[in-house]
């Protein structure tokens, strides 16, 4: 029987250190994500991640016109970095339109959409109620009806607003706010509303 080479040797020695090398390297990326993942985890839950819904009656008010009421519902997606600060984006739809009669004619307003970016700060009451203020921005979308005639239209500007949260349990709780969601030139389109809300 023949006996291995010197050279088949060595090659089988190399061979077998790269792959415990390439095995090392596997194992050492393998944990770093695992802990990037992990901590990406923790700072979620540091950060404290909620979600709610917004059903609320609007107020467009617009010069030369009677007050319409339309009512939105909107999904809320927020993220609390400290008790007394949060950020929280709202997409909002139109629920129902409202109508009126202008010079004899059917007149109807609906809002929709809207979306809205605002930022959160709030003060302790007692261990269950608080209130806050909200800043930020609103964009909404509008179909007006005149007649037979109806025409389209979308605008957004600087929103803010008041509110009040009562906490039901340590993951949920319900509240009430008035909000300016858009002030133009010639209409506000403010919002009395209904929230809740559950912490992850």
């Amino acid at each position: 029987m023949g006996h291995a080479s010197p050279e088949g040797a060595r090659f089988h020695h190399c061979s077998t250190y790269k792959i415990i090398i390439m095995l090392n390297k596997t194992l050492v990326r393998a944990t770093l994500a695992a802990a990037a993942f992990a901590a990406c985890g923790a700072a979620f839950a540091q950060q404290g991640l909620y979600v709610g819904g917004v059903l609320s009656r609007l107020d467009y008010k617009e010069s030369g016109f009677p007050t319409y009421n339309p009512s939105a519902l909107a999904v809320s997606l927020g993220t609390e970095f400290t008790p007394n600060l949060a950020a929280e984006v709202r997409l909002g739809t139109g629920v129902s339109s409202a109508s009126k009669t202008v010079s004899g004619l059917n007149t109807k307003l609906e809002v929709t959409s809207y979306v809205g970016v605002y930022g959160k700060g709030s003060l302790p009451l007692s261990s269950v109620a608080s209130v806050y203020g909200l800043i930020g921005y609103t964009s909404a979308k509008f179909k007006a009806s005149v007649g037979g005639a109806s025409a389209t239209g979308s605008d957004g500007s600087f929103s803010f607003g008041v509110g009040a949260d009562f906490g039901l349990s340590k993951t949920t709780s319900i509240g009430v706010e008035w909000a300016s969601l858009v002030r133009a030139d010639s209409y506000d389109l403010n919002a009395l509303s209904l929230t809740a809300k559950y912490r992850f």
